[in-house]
């Protein structure tokens, strides 16, 4: 008897097939996730520090936070494309605190045999600013002193106090943070003029 001999090329071919497809399955969940995972954590990373340079501006205002967020998200990359935030991804949930939401859609490579070219990471970071409590130490010894033979040059205490009450302008202006300002002055000892307040009105007439 002779033996039955079939030709089964053709199944061969089926199930190279089958594995080239299940290898490019496995590329793509590789590759592709693994760049996924990159990209969603240098977004976290560039939301984060963008959230931080802007709360720094809270000091100054909302708009000078916009500025230092935007500025900051130039510099921090997702897969080598700057973040560049907008105005709309910067929003400010209370007086001292600012929230940075931003969304990229991220390429995929091997992804794209089965129609799907991006996908979106998104990432989320609020920073706040803190309260200062600032006391002012003022000098009030002989050397400061302004009582001259020429009252016509300002002395060390007289450009002390024009400085001071410009800085007490500048914290007063703020309203997106709640900074006190006491007051300390010395000679021969030390006295605590003012404790701790926001009353920077009585605050200067104690300083002059």
């Amino acid at each position: 008897m002779k033996a039955c001999i079939k030709d089964e090329s053709g199944s061969s071919l089926v199930i190279v097939v089958l594995l080239m497809g299940v290898t490019l399955l496995f590329a793509a969940l590789v590759i592709d996730g693994s760049s996924i995972m990159v990209a969603r954590n240098q977004l976290q990373c560039a939301v984060d520090a963008s959230a931080l340079a802007a709360a720094s501006g809270l000091t100054v205002s909302r708009g000078e936070a916009q500025i230092r967020g935007i500025s900051i998200s130039s510099y921090n990359k997702i897969l080598q494309e700057p973040l560049n935030l907008t105005g709309g991804e910067i929003s400010f949930p209370n007086y001292k605190s600012v929230q940075i939401s931003a969304q990229r859609n991220i390429p995929l490579f091997f992804a794209q045999l089965v129609a799907m070219d991006s996908v979106a990471v998104t990432a989320s970071a609020i920073a706040q600013c803190g309260n200062r409590d600032i006391m002012l130490l003022f000098d009030r010894s002989g050397s400061m002193d302004d009582d001259t033979v020429d009252p016509e040059i300002p002395q060390p205490i007289t450009d002390t106090k024009i400085a001071a009450y410009y800085f007490i302008d500048l914290v007063a202006d703020n309203t997106f943070v709640v900074d006190r300002i006491g007051l300390v002055s010395y000679s021969d000892f030390g006295v605590l003029e003012r404790n701790l307040d926001r009353d920077f009105n009585s605050m200067k007439d104690k300083i002059s």
